[in-house]
């Protein structure tokens, strides 16, 4: 799915793509429903506190806008799926499992496993495209001092745990942030560009923000017509503010931290420079940067 499609765009796709779902489940035998949503539902919500993974989503958005900002569209329809499957598991005690996922990171070991559409993998080919990125992505002299760092988790492991999930007979409706906010907190985007320097490429820092952002935009303007193909261009207004570049907005992940332990004894995997590599290595692989 496009993260720049509308509401309207992504409506016959997630919306009533989700109540069909529901409707094949309730039909005869009541059937199980693992539903893949994105913590994009979270973004927006009017307080700074911790989402619980127990809150109703109904009473957090009774009404959600309908705006245009990056990933809205995406964020409301997947809102949307949510509301309708909490109704119909109180209703009809349908068994549902939502998990809210964060960001998907390439595949731990199989080369060449990644994904060049999402804004991520865009954004790091774009920085190595035009050889510049920003002193720091972030303004730490905000009123919080909050400082977003990337919570992502490869998608061999969330795949694995969801399809262990599926295995087990439920009851009931049961929300799961798919995030890694703890094991992650040392890890953010200026990190990753020290580890894009390390690996060997060569970046020229750019002291103000404003001025490196529109530095980025002229030279990706520029770039061959193959290269715009896998640059973050058509969404790079997605970077035009210091510090909004990650969501603020804090998760509980107790529920989803327990069914990993259950599932599969281990901790979470976190991201470090080994692993960062490795998508290095699978962009080289694919030839595109």
């Amino acid at each position: 799915v496009n993260h720049v499609l509308s509401y309207e765009q992504l409506f016959d796709t997630n919306v009533i793509g989700t109540a069909e779902v529901i409707r094949f489940a309730l039909k005869n035998k009541l059937k199980p429903i693992n539903f893949i949503s994105s913590v994009a539902v979270c973004r927006g919500l009017q307080y700074q506190s911790t989402v619980l993974e127990t809150e109703d989503i109904r009473k957090q958005w009774p009404v959600r806008g309908n705006g245009t900002a990056y990933a809205q569209g995406y964020a409301t329809s997947k809102w949307a799926g949510e509301v309708l499957l909490k109704n119909f598991s109180e209703e009809f005690k349908l068994p549902v499992h939502v998990f809210r996922c964060g960001m998907i990171l390439p595949h731990s070991q199989y080369v060449g496993e990644i994904n060049t559409e999402d804004f991520f993998t865009r954004l790091i080919i774009g920085i190595i495209q035009t050889g510049i990125a920003p002193k720091s992505f972030y303004n730490v002299t905000n009123e919080t001092g909050f400082k977003p760092h990337l919570d992502g988790l490869p998608v061999d492991f969330i795949a694995d745990i969801i399809a262990k999930d599926s295995l087990i007979v439920g009851t009931g409706h049961a929300t799961y942030h798919v995030a890694n906010p703890s094991g992650n907190e040392a890890v953010d985007l200026d990190v990753i560009l020290n580890w894009i320097e390390r690996f060997g490429y060569k970046l020229h820092k750019i002291d103000h923000y404003d001025d490196w952002y529109q530095a980025f935009i002229k030279r990706l303007k520029r770039l061959s017509n193959l290269q715009k193909r896998y640059s973050p261009l058509n969404i790079v207004h997605k970077w035009e503010k210091q510090g909004e570049i990650e969501q603020e907005i804090r998760l509980d992940s107790t529920q989803f931290y327990q069914l990993v332990k259950q599932s599969t004894g281990c901790a979470l995997p976190t991201i470090n420079q080994d692993f960062f590599y490795k998508c290095l290595r699978d962009l080289c692989a694919l030839n595109i940067d």
